[in-house]
């Protein structure tokens, strides 16, 4: 029997920094996410209203800066830019 097939429509896709947040758009590519997080990108699980949430591979092995805001808002510590997508606005 197959699986279903999960389909993610209408997310909207947020970028958070340290200090702020910025709007990348509705279902975006991977060469958005990509840019926004500044390499290749690694599923992270998430919790509460995010759908899904997106940070640097290798933003550890890079010794890129923890991202309060985005760890704080994801209960564990994150590195660098984090993108998430929800379903409805910020």
């Amino acid at each position: 029997m197959d699986e279903p097939i999960l389909v993610m429509e209408n997310i909207k896709y947020y970028v958070l920094n340290d200090t702020n947040i910025e709007y990348l758009g509705v279902d975006v590519g991977l060469d958005v996410l990509q840019t926004a997080v500044g390499g290749y990108i690694e599923s992270i699980r998430p919790i509460g209203k995010y759908k899904v949430v997106y940070c640097n591979e290798e933003g550890m092995i890079l010794g890129l800066e923890t991202n309060v805001l985005a760890s704080g808002l994801l209960k564990q510590v994150l590195v660098g830019p984090v993108v998430v997508g929800i379903e409805e606005s910020l």
